[in-house]
């Protein structure tokens, strides 16, 4: 218990850096902490006497439901598990960026000019028919729009846990990242509190908007020509 409540210290520290939520993480840190002192003097009492299983004082506020339980359990890690670095989280986001160019190579290059003049597949690289090459760029079009929905929310002002939460879920099911994620949601919502990171994905979003209008236009130069593919 005493792990789960660190955690959550933790994660409501990251959320301070953007407000105090009118009054409530202030209140919240009070709460936890108390937590934490009764859990270091409560050793040796019985665990049917576990303070944190007791209801609230009279006047005295739960924590914030965006940190429930269930938060919190999901958020728990081993501590034998090393926590990873704000760098070794971004990577994740660079690699993202070269698959997708990656992909767009392949993309472009198969609807030779004037997209293939831009794009230079690898030595030996074999390109995708055209049919199957446009069913690919409408998926990465459409990969795209949806990660830069994710992060636009994420660096919205009123942005929130929940919309970390989404990006990282996003990443971890679309093909788009291609790897296992070896961070949890709360590690990616500490990361992205750090200005220097929340500065990268607004660089890292106006990357991805330019290359979606790219897509967007080599899309509209070749669907005319969908239709009379085999």
């Amino acid at each position: 218990m005493r792990l789960v409540l660190q955690e959550a210290h933790e994660l409501l520290h990251g959320f301070s850096c953007r407000s105090d939520y009118n009054g409530i993480l202030p209140e919240t840190f009070a709460v936890i902490k108390q937590l934490l002192a009764e859990d270091s003097q409560g050793d040796g009492r019985a665990q049917g006497e576990n303070p944190v299983d007791a209801g609230p004082e009279k006047g005295e506020r739960r924590p914030p439901a965006s940190c429930d339980s269930d938060t919190l359990m999901t958020t728990e890690r081993s501590s034998q598990e090393p926590r990873p670095s704000p760098d070794q989280i971004w990577a994740v986001f660079e690699s993202i960026w070269n698959n997708v160019c990656q992909v767009r190579s392949a993309v472009f290059a198969a609807f030779q000019a004037p997209f293939q003049s831009l794009e230079t597949p690898g030595p030996g690289e074999k390109l995708p028919p055209p049919e199957k090459a446009f069913s690919c760029l409408q998926n990465l079009i459409a990969a795209v729009k949806k990660l830069l929905d994710a992060f636009q929310r994420v660096l919205a002002s009123d942005g929130c846990f929940d919309d970390v939460q989404t990006l990282h879920t996003f990443i971890a099911s679309s093909e788009i990242a291609n790897m296992k994620l070896r961070f949890t949601a709360q590690d990616l919502c500490e990361c992205l509190s750090q200005q220097e990171y929340r500065e990268k994905l607004r660089v890292g979003w106006s990357q991805l908007a330019e290359l979606s209008l790219s897509l967007e236009q080599c899309s509209t130069a070749v669907c005319t020509q969908a239709g009379n593919w085999p």
